[in-house]
């Protein structure tokens, strides 16, 4: 059970970061279309702050 642990653990590891990656992608091409910065969103995940634009 443990080895099932730790590969779950390391799969949500690797999920939350390529989740994060996207996210930031998104926010950069936001910002360049809309002229928009996201200075103000420190401490919200990167989804909350694509959700808070729209």
């Amino acid at each position: 059970m443990s080895l099932l642990n730790q590969i779950l653990q390391e799969n949500e590891t690797i999920f939350v970061e390529q989740d994060r990656m996207i996210c930031e992608k998104i926010l950069r091409e936001l910002e360049i279309i809309y002229q928009i910065p996201f200075l103000g969103f420190h401490g919200r995940s990167n989804v909350m702050m694509i959700l808070s634009f729209f």
